[in-house]
């Protein structure tokens, strides 16, 4: 499993979640996806991020992530929630650990945890979606 794609995911549990460090499954899967898409095009890392796009947006693929990020067993796929049962990843470059931390941190302060927030990260994940049904459909 990539060193990078276990900070990020660790990195966005610590930021985003909730005082029990669970992160609702909506914002994680948002927010790895714009990292994921300002890695690769601004800086030319590539987290080989294992996702897929469906009905309702950019999504990771469980079976394909780091063995310590877990997802919830809700019946109801609106309601749940990432989170990290594991240490802190090592292993990744500084320089990685610095860009990773720095857009995690930009991403929290341009999608506040609230509507409005919610709103904007979903319109603006939508908008690079490959098929224009999807981007209609948002």
């Amino acid at each position: 499993m990539g060193n990078m794609l276990s900070l990020a995911s660790y990195t966005i549990v610590k930021k985003f979640g909730n005082k029990n460090e669970e992160v609702d499954g909506l914002w994680f899967n948002k927010v790895i996806s714009l990292l994921d898409k300002d890695l690769r095009e601004k800086h030319g890392k590539d987290m080989k991020l294992p996702h897929y796009w469906y009905y309702w947006g950019d999504m990771v693929s469980m079976g394909d992530m780091p063995t310590e990020l877990e997802l919830s067993d809700n019946d109801n796929e609106t309601n749940n929630h990432f989170s990290w049962n594991g240490k802190k990843p090592s292993g990744t470059s500084n320089d990685d650990k610095k860009k990773i931390k720095s857009l995690v941190d930009s991403i929290y302060s341009r999608y506040p945890l609230d509507k409005v927030g919610r709103e904007k990260i979903l319109t603006d994940v939508y908008a690079y979606a490959p098929y224009d049904f999807q981007r209609l459909y948002k």
